[in-house]
């Protein structure tokens, strides 16, 4: 893998690891907007309503950031240089 493959793989997975993390933003916004099974009645409710909403934003973020970047990766065409 020559230094500008390396460069393109690392942006493709930065791109789609930033996409992932707006759609578990959205998600997890979603869910907190039509207050899914009294969730963000839940969260308000805490006397840490603040850290727990944000580690409840971060983790959606972070696992649909690394779903979507290897799913990306994945699906990319292969080479086979062995032959």
């Amino acid at each position: 893998m020559d230094k500008l493959e390396s460069h393109r793989l690392i942006h493709v997975m930065a791109v789609h690891f930033i996409f992932g993390l707006f759609i578990g933003l959205t998600c997890a916004g979603l869910l907190l907007a039509f207050d899914f099974v009294g969730l963000r009645s839940l969260i308000w409710r805490t006397d840490a309503a603040t850290s727990d909403l944000m580690l409840f934003l971060a983790g959606f973020a972070e696992t649909f950031g690394g779903i979507v970047s290897a799913t990306a990766i994945m699906i990319l065409p292969y080479e086979d240089d062995s032959c």
